[in-house]
């Protein structure tokens, strides 16, 4: 058996490994958004400023993000209807869930900022 035939014949698997690391992707950047505890909101007023200063542009950032990942995933489910997959493509495609893998991160990161 080729290799491109042994690529192709385990399309189904570089499929579901892909959309196994967009799903997990996409988790992680909610669970990024800190909830506030209790002693942090003591009125109505706290909980006002809380949610313009932190939560709304958390969730901002959050839908950016999201929506980018989305965007990958989407891209690569137009990727995966091709006929034929070489090694190439799998490469490239490896290359974009590592690139995915680190939205998360980057997400985390301007939480932080945006805290302090």
């Amino acid at each position: 058996m080729a290799k491109n035939e042994l690529i192709n014949n385990l399309k189904g698997r570089h499929v579901a490994i892909t959309d196994g690391v967009f799903a997990i992707a996409m988790t992680i950047l909610v669970l990024e958004i800190a909830v506030p505890t209790i002693t942090e909101i003591s009125s109505g007023v706290a909980l006002g400023e809380y949610f313009i200063n932190y939560l709304a542009p958390s969730i901002i950032i959050y839908f950016i993000s999201f929506y980018l990942v989305y965007n990958f995933w989407e891209n690569t489910v137009i990727l995966f209807n091709f006929k034929k997959i070489n090694i190439t493509i799998l490469t490239l495609n490896m290359l974009t869930m590592a690139t995915v893998c680190l939205i998360p991160f980057a997400t985390g990161f301007l939480f932080i900022l945006q805290i302090y």
